[in-house]
């Protein structure tokens, strides 16, 4: 199914899900958007002092990456999914996994079964509209991976960092393979809650800098106006593609109640960037 249908299906289900109405503030284009090589662009920092209600002031941005431009069917979880989460053909395309067994991370080639269950959110008695995921190889899959001529099977060098998260003003240093990485947020930020720490945020970016070619490369990772009780997660650091620099997987879901795991690679990435997004999953738990 297309990515429009999946955000069509993610609103419905928000608004039957999310108890609590949400105001929104007046919207404005203040970048443009990004193509889909995720083009270095200015870093931009959100000023505004708000105190109180401050949906009713703030200026969201109107754009997210990912958006609809990345395809859908390029990386797929383990699991059970709503009917339009997983596409008839899923089962026939080929796919690597990447995998946990007893010695670390690999990438491996795989087959996977697709089989119709029922539903438990939305399947009346005896119906099974629901699709569940599942792999041939009996060690735990991290993510299912389009096959792509840039990919082989083999050991996957994880990077475990110190951090899960980034917020507006934080700047994580990293190395990895004798290779310097900055991970930096921009966008607002209102702490709401005391212990533990919760932040109110908008126009959040991520940013990736790092040297290429012998110059600095700033690049915009993922764009969200407004958060629904969550959080962008990276789930995954390491050298998936075999080319000796960073990847990631990253959750780059705006609510609560969804799952977007989005993955990045470096060696399809073009010459003015780090990484190139190769697709996004979207689900919703209701």
């Amino acid at each position: 199914m297309k990515k429009v249908v999946f955000i069509y299906i993610l609103f419905n289900l928000f608004v039957a899900c999310n108890n609590e109405s949400e105001k929104r503030g007046s919207e404005h284009k203040s970048e443009t958007l990004p193509n889909t090589n995720l083009e270095n662009i200015e870093v931009e920092t959100h000023s505004e002092q708000i105190e109180i209600a401050w949906y009713d002031t703030v200026r969201f941005d109107t754009f997210f990456i990912p958006n609809e431009t990345y395809e859908n069917n390029m990386v797929l979880p383990i699991g059970v999914f709503h009917s339009d989460e997983v596409w008839d053909t899923a089962h026939q395309q080929r796919w690597f996994g990447l995998f946990n067994g007893v010695n670390g991370y690999y990438l491996s080639k795989t087959q996977i079964e697709t089989n119709r269950v029922y539903d438990a959110i939305i399947d009346e008695e005896g119906e099974t509209t629901a699709w569940e995921v599942k792999t041939l190889n009996s060690d735990s899959c991290f993510i299912l991976i389009n096959n792509n001529s840039f990919l082989d099977s083999g050991l996957v060098n994880r990077f475990l960092p110190n951090f899960s998260t980034v917020i507006p003003g934080d700047t994580n240093h990293f190395t990895f393979k004798e290779n310097d990485y900055y991970l930096y947020a921009t966008g607002g930020k209102l702490k709401v809650q005391e212990n533990p720490d919760w932040y109110e945020l908008w126009n959040y970016k991520l940013y990736l800098s790092s040297t290429k070619n012998g110059a600095t490369v700033n690049q915009l990772l993922v764009a969200i106006p407004r958060f629904g009780d969550t959080m962008v997660e990276i789930e995954f650091m390491g050298d998936i593609d075999s080319d000796g620099l960073i990847d990631f997987i990253i959750n780059t879901s705006d609510h609560y109640n969804a799952y977007s795991p989005t993955l990045y690679l470096s060696e399809p990435a073009d010459s003015n960037s780090l990484l190139k997004i190769i697709g996004t999953h979207v689900s919703v738990g209701c």
